[in-house]
């Protein structure tokens, strides 16, 4: 098997697992796979050992050594992004049939200069050059924002057209909830990434992406390096055609290693091996070449306009729900205060989350409830992407630690179903005369019923002022009363509060995860003895 077709192989199986992850919408990939699939993802294993340091995090120093050895060989083989880039540069080549590549100059201080904003920035507490160009970040929003809603509704669609004929295989899932700042962004990333890509291979790699040009430096001092063999060369110029990354200067015959991406076209057009991996102290072959044919050119320009675009899909109707609690009949009118953002279960704090998190949206696709959700600003500018639990879509399951196990920089820790239930995300508030108890003289108790931890609890409720015609009727109202030192801050109750627009019932978030006591048992009611015949009564 030749290296081209090798790279090709390995590049699609990476992609394909990586993939998987964020579009696995039935919770069906064992939770370790993760750790497996995404080990040799250079940035998450980075700050992931930066933090904690382990075996799992130890990626990176293999992708360091692979590129002390072969160069950047991580850009074509592991990165998805770069799988994805040569998907769309191999569709533009199909488009058109005069797609060539040029050698192009390096750029070396816009490229150092992206490196350099991105380390610094990092060093000074801020991951937002890295939220904006790390590479598996930008593939893990593009799949998880624009791929995964369109697989949802398939299965949604499928699975409702398998039922008409009793199948029942596929579960639904619901539409998942957008948040339209975080896509509009995402398309606009990839817009830029795919038009690069198509007009001009792997620009994107050798200007702004910070990992390749890290891997770039690196490279300069790789053990073997794809050269060119000057007696073999025959000047023909048919590996600058192919060189998607244009590092292949035919004037010097030389190849800049610190861009080569080692894709190996070249080596595969070559009509005679004169390009190839040779050790880098071995001196390069010299001798009597052969004149250039001047009836083969290298072809110039010629640029692909590659137009990106999503169809907007509409959300399936659901599937049948219980009754709702009462709604208010006059809007609420006391807003709830404005709070923090709140981090992930497992992230410990909000600064230790920011500080690790790379807006890669892996535990977006993962929870299984879809409360955990991109943010725009709701960390600040430094936080750009990075998700937050929005209580206004769903609640976290008490019993759920997925975003921990699938979390590939350790921003968000795993944690035992144990720990889980002592983790207190924030505590629970309640707004009195927001609650349609008080306003409506209704019966609810609809966040009583959903709290996991019986934080909330209902007690008898006895107006002060009571018209005589709803005398009655407030017989036995019963009203929320909170016990905030059990409440683990799961949001459930303000799900499941009905008051519109503002709820009576929220969850104040802490920038520190505090630790909630363990809820009271319940003492079970007693039964009576049985004897004789009555001893089994089933």
């Amino acid at each position: 098997m030749g290296l081209r077709r090798l790279r090709i192989l390995i590049s699609l199986l990476v992609l394909a697992l990586t993939g998987v992850l964020f579009l696995d919408i039935h919770g069906a990939i064992p939770d370790g796979w993760a750790v497996w699939v995404l080990y040799p993802q250079l940035v998450p294993s980075l700050i992931h050992w930066l933090g904690m340091a382990g075996w799992a995090a130890t990626g990176f120093l293999l992708v360091l050594l692979l590129t002390l050895l072969l160069g950047r060989g991580y850009c074509s083989f592991l990165c998805p992004l770069g799988t994805l880039q040569d998907i769309i540069i191999r569709l533009g080549a199909h488009r058109s049939r005069h797609r060539r590549f040029h050698y192009r100059r390096p750029h070396p201080w816009l490229r150092h200069g992206v490196l350099a904003l991105t380390v610094g920035s990092a060093l000074l507490g801020s991951l937002l050059p890295l939220l904006l160009l790390d590479p598996f970040s930008i593939f893990g929003r593009t799949i998880s924002q624009l791929v995964r809603p369109v697989v949802i509704g398939a299965n949604d669609l499928a699975g409702r057209g398998l039922e008409q004929i009793d199948v029942y295989a596929l579960a639904p899932v619901g539409w998942p909830p957008m948040v339209p700042a975080v896509l509009g962004l995402t398309l606009g990333t990839v817009a830029l990434v795919a038009v690069m890509a198509a007009r001009h291979g792997r620009l994107f790699c050798n200007t702004l992406c910070p990992v390749g040009t890290l891997l770039g430096l690196i490279s300069r001092h790789a053990a073997w390096r794809v050269r060119i063999d000057h007696r073999r060369c025959t000047h023909c110029a048919e590996c600058a055609i192919v060189c998607k990354a244009g590092c292949i200067d035919l004037r010097s015959r030389s190849v800049d290693a610190s861009r080569c991406v080692l894709c190996f076209n070249c080596t595969a057009v070559c009509p005679g091996s004169g390009i190839g991996l040779q050790l880098a102290w071995r001196r390069a072959p010299t001798g009597p070449t052969v004149k250039l044919d001047p009836s083969r050119r290298l072809l110039l320009g010629g640029g692909l306009a590659f137009a990106l675009g999503v169809d907007r899909l509409s959300a399936l109707p659901g599937t049948d729900a219980p009754p709702s609690p009462p709604r208010n009949r006059l809007p609420t009118r006391i807003p709830v205060p404005e709070r923090q953002a709140i981090a992930p279960p497992g992230a410990r704090s909000t600064a230790r989350f920011n500080a690790r998190c790379t807006a890669c949206g892996l535990c977006v696709s993962a929870c299984p409830t879809q409360v955990i959700q991109p943010a725009l600003l709701a960390y600040g500018p430094e936080g750009l992407f990075q998700p937050t639990l929005d209580f206004a879509v769903s609640f976290c399951n008490y019993d759920c630690v997925r975003c921990g196990a699938v979390c590939p920089t350790g921003a968000i820790t795993q944690l035992t179903l144990d720990d889980k239930h002592q983790v207190q995300l924030g505590q629970v508030e309640f707004i009195e005369d927001n609650c349609v108890v008080v306003t409506d003289l209704t019966a609810c108790g609809a966040c009583a019923e959903h709290c996991p931890t019986k934080a909330v609890r209902m007690v008898s409720y006895r107006p002060t002022t009571l018209p005589t015609s709803a005398a009655a009727t407030s017989a036995n109202l019963t009203i929320p009363k909170l016990d905030q030192s059990i409440c683990v801050g799961c949001g459930a109750c303000e799900y499941a509060c009905p008051t519109r627009p503002h709820r009576a019932i929220y969850v104040r978030g802490e920038p520190v995860h505090g630790v909630a006591e363990a809820p009271p048992a319940e003492p079970l009611p007693e039964l009576p003895a049985a004897s004789g015949d009555d001893a089994f009564p089933f």
